[in-house]
């Protein structure tokens, strides 16, 4: 950090991870305090999730069992670690990320905004005109795919027109896109990610784009399914002024944030009756 900083480089973000095997709530602000003692433009704090087939994992290592911290000592790390942060003049934009003003992560808010993006080399996944695309991973096919593209681009032809070389690209870049989709969103699906997305964010989701995007009937759904959190506190619904219509879902900090997953899962019950 200290050569970062003697280069001129003030714009870094740290990662933080809590609910490691013996770590204490002592230990984990002293984490917290030490990262912002760094000053680092942006932060991002995890919880570590057991996945199947890690060493935590092969080790027997179950989540809330000792040496993990318990589910509610890791809650407090969560609020404990949010409050510090956002005292030291960081806004917590994300469930888990915080940023000093104007320094917010440009490339993940397109994923969180479901927006397209497109991802390059072996194994990279992009969202593409609707679909889910990974790359192939092994190192021949991907140069076999990379081959294939460029031939079929027209990228070798010299005598094609702007318009040819536009129109083969797009036609070469449909092929590959049929070619390696793992998935194509239909309406739901889309609606789902939105939802799931969106409520990662302060901001929350926007009412007013799912009613035009997917319907009002979609809408009153969300709210429903929203309906217990609002009512125990740990989302907002924000209605318009004029016509009380909801233009915006959003989960309270840090109450509502813990227990995100709950709240979707209420959501998507709605939204599949």
């Amino acid at each position: 950090v200290d050569n970062l900083k003697k280069a001129g480089v003030i714009n870094f973000s740290i990662d933080l991870i809590s609910g490691l095997p013996n770590q204490t709530m002592a230990s984990w602000e002293q984490s917290v305090k030490r990262a912002v003692a760094l000053d680092p433009a942006h932060v991002s704090t995890y919880d570590l999730m057991v996945e199947d087939k890690t060493f935590f994992s092969k080790w027997g290592l179950i989540p809330g069992e000792p040496p993990l911290p318990s589910t509610q000592e890791t809650a407090e790390m969560y609020k404990t670690g949010a409050k510090t942060l956002k005292d030291h003049g960081y806004n917590h934009y994300e469930l888990s990320n915080y940023a000093k003003p104007g320094y917010e992560c440009h490339h993940n808010l397109v994923y969180w905004h479901n927006e397209p993006f497109a991802a390059f080399g072996m194994g990279a996944a992009s969202f593409l005109r609707g679909k889910r695309v990974t790359r192939p991973r092994s190192l021949n096919e991907y140069l076999a795919f990379v081959d294939k593209l460029t031939l079929a681009a027209g990228h070798d032809e010299t005598d094609l027109t702007e318009d040819e070389k536009k129109e083969k690209i797009d036609k070469a870049w449909t092929e590959a896109l049929e070619l390696y989709a793992d998935s194509t969103e239909g309406m739901m699906e889309e609606l789902t990610d939105a939802v799931m997305l969106g409520l990662r964010l302060k901001d929350g989701l926007s009412l007013s784009v799912v009613s035009r995007r997917f319907g009002a009937e979609n809408t009153r759904k969300i709210v429903r399914g929203a309906e217990p959190a609002v009512s125990a506190g740990l989302a907002v619904i924000e209605r318009d002024a004029h016509t009380d219509d909801p233009i915006r879902l959003r989960l309270t900090d840090p109450e509502g944030f813990l227990v995100s997953s709950d709240v979707i899962t209420s959501i998507f019950a709605e939204l599949n009756q």
